[in-house]
């Protein structure tokens, strides 16, 4: 954690603290995410000041990737899901990687 700044003028009882999350490497992660409580509390006494949960994203990985029966398509399997906008819709590749990696 770092301290940032105290409060001035009519508020000065306000404090930001910037948080960063601690490593995960150890998290448990399921379809790529692992949500760990994360907690404030004063170092005097162990007191809690706040907490709250945090959510873990790790990037997709590649399960298997093959070329489709016409051979003009490469079907690509991931370890989660890929779509988080959910709008159902399916991407040109080229929108992903640009015209020079997909030979477009």
């Amino acid at each position: 954690a770092q301290f940032v700044s105290m409060g001035t003028g009519a508020d000065s009882s306000t404090a930001t603290l910037i948080v960063s999350p601690p490593d995960c490497s150890s998290c448990s992660f399921s379809e790529g995410k692992a949500k760990e409580s994360l907690t404030v509390s004063y170092l005097a006494d162990g007191s809690e000041i706040a907490s709250t949960d945090y959510t873990f994203v790790r990037a997709p990985a590649v399960v298997e990737a093959r070329f489709d029966a016409s051979g003009s398509r490469i079907e690509i399997t991931f370890d989660q899901v890929t779509n988080e906008a959910q709008d159902g819709t399916v991407g040109a590749c080229a929108t992903l990687f640009g015209t020079s990696a997909v030979g477009a």
